[in-house]
């Protein structure tokens, strides 16, 4: 999934690069403190997996017929994998990153 989404990214500032990171802490501000959050993104691979991908701002942004090729290499993706195909609910893990900062 991440190999298909990816090449889309271009300059994002995404979680995975840390190019978020490039704006804080931002003048006036002073960090708080970070904590990390597990969590398992749980419904049907159309849900967890297509949409997810899909909902993506860079992902979005493309054009349509870009989005629809990406549509179609998630689907081949999920036909592809066993453990995915024909299952009614998947889970998918991912890391929830909190970062608190306050204004000084």
């Amino acid at each position: 999934m991440n190999r298909i989404v990816d090449r889309h990214q271009g300059n994002a500032p995404r979680y995975q690069t840390g190019r978020w990171r490039d704006v804080f802490p931002a003048d006036g501000f002073a960090p708080l403190g970070e904590r990390h959050a597990r969590n398992l993104h749980a419904g049907s691979p159309e849900h967890v997996i297509i949409a997810r991908a899909l909902s993506t701002s860079f992902i979005a942004a493309l054009s349509e017929g870009q989005r629809a090729g990406v549509e179609r290499e998630l689907r081949d993706l999920i036909d592809a994998t066993p453990e995915i195909k024909g299952q009614a609910e998947i889970s998918l893990p991912y890391d929830t990153l909190m970062v608190a900062y306050r204004r000084i």
